[in-house]
């Protein structure tokens, strides 16, 4: 495995804590690519 896509909300802290767990996630398996998919939730 070598890429992954992360789903996450838009809001500010849920695009940190994303980005925070994908440099975790690469200090570990260096090489490893990631995308984000942004989604809008309701409620």
């Amino acid at each position: 495995m070598n890429h992954i896509t992360i789903g996450t909300r838009t809001s500010r802290l849920a695009m940190w804590q994303t980005n925070y767990i994908i440099a975790l996630l690469q200090a570990v398996w260096p090489g490893l690519k990631c995308r984000t998919e942004p989604f809008v939730t309701q409620g």
